[in-house]
């Protein structure tokens, strides 16, 4: 039990650690850019889902890798954290969706601050 305790604590230290370094908001984040990359919306939920998946593959490729175990972990709590939505169709419209404005908002943000730092 006090292995199992150790791999719990060392997960969500990762994950404290992560979402510090990237951002709380970084699934929601993926999900707008990758909606505008599909021509469709996705939740965050479902880029959780997808990368619990690419972490399953790798774990399978490189079981003893602790990395793939842990990560695979945190993102199927982040997973079960968000609220699943059913998929919706793309936004279509004159070009310009609240979907893309805001997440254009935000890259033009991040390029930035970016470029602020030496």
């Amino acid at each position: 039990m006090e292995k199992l305790a150790g791999i719990v604590t060392e997960a969500a230290r990762v994950l404290k650690e992560r979402g510090a370094r990237y951002g709380e908001d970084v699934l929601e984040r993926t999900a707008a850019l990758a909606s505008l990359k599909l021509g469709r919306e996705i939740s965050a939920y479902e880029c959780a889902i997808v990368l619990e998946s690419l972490k399953d593959v790798r774990r399978s490729i490189e079981p003893t890798d602790p990395e793939h175990h842990i990560d695979g972990l945190n993102y199927r709590v982040l997973a079960a954290s968000l609220k699943p939505e059913p998929p919706r169709a793309a936004r279509t419209g004159n070009g310009s969706t609240a979907l893309s404005e805001d997440i254009s908002r935000r890259l033009a943000a991040d390029l930035e601050k970016d470029m602020q730092q030496p």
